[in-house]
């Protein structure tokens, strides 16, 4: 028996966007009078956004009356932010010496978060996109309809101004860090984390031993105005810069 077609909202197990598509429970069909893409074009639906496709048979229901795929949200998130992030980093490259891939310096700021037990996926998929906005072309739409409103102002957040000096925008993040939401300072801890290790390990090519202490001078007073809100990962800078200190072969100041 062929059940009657009707509208429904789909939630994309990717990148989150909801989306309406047509849906028939089931269909009285001899498959052998179709071709493999009539098939495949009837039995799924195409996120319009990142074009992800889900079988029509992975979908369930949820209590709003929305669509979507079980066991998928929180990955599925993760993952379309790092693939977001991915593509959006494709043609930079950190400045070390070996130029490396710069998406590997957003990937560590999301482990070393989830290292320490921090779960929420808003902060996670903000710490994958936090660059976005200040070092490629993204635009602040995008992440809101990508992620929503929630990932974009904590990235919104741990963004510097473009147009001012670099000087101003430093001392910009020593003033606003004790200001920054609970997530944001989340970001801002696992971000000096992965910065402060490199600078002491794998330093860009160019830079003085003097300019690398003072970026890890500067690191800390940011990070002070972040104290308070994860005594782990607080703990984990702490170790990070003393260690780069050592490096360098200068004492804690």
């Amino acid at each position: 028996m062929t059940t009657p077609i009707k509208e429904i909202t789909i939630t994309c197990p990717k990148c989150g966007e909801s989306y309406k598509d047509w849906y028939r429970a089931s269909m009285n069909l001899t498959l052998d009078d179709f071709d493999d893409d009539y098939i495949e074009e009837a039995s799924s639906v195409t996120c319009p956004s990142c074009k992800t496709k889900v079988r029509m048979g992975s979908l369930v229901v949820a209590e709003d009356g929305t669509f979507w795929v079980p066991g998928m949200s929180e990955v599925a998130a993760l993952l379309g932010a790092a693939s977001f992030a991915a593509d959006r980093h494709r043609d930079q490259r950190r400045k070390d010496i070996k130029s490396s891939p710069y998406i590997n310096h957003v990937l560590s700021v999301a482990e070393v978060l989830t290292h320490h037990e921090i779960e929420d996926i808003i902060t996670l998929q903000a710490a994958l996109l936090h660059d976005t906005i200040e070092d490629t072309e993204t635009r602040p739409d995008e992440l809101d309809h990508l992620f929503g409103a929630e990932v974009l102002s904590v990235v919104l957040e741990v963004t510097d101004d473009k147009s001012l000096d670099k000087a101003e925008r430093k001392r910009l993040q020593i003033e606003k860090s004790p200001h920054l939401s609970d997530r944001a300072k989340l970001v801002k801890l696992g971000d000096m984390i992965s910065n402060v290790t490199d600078v002491g390990a794998n330093p860009p090519a160019d830079w003085s031993q003097e300019r690398r202490i003072e970026y890890l001078d500067w690191t800390e007073q940011v990070v002070n105005g972040c104290r308070g809100v994860h005594e782990w990962l607080e703990e984990h800078y702490d170790m990070a810069l003393d260690a780069a200190r050592e490096a360098l072969g200068v004492s804690e100041h």
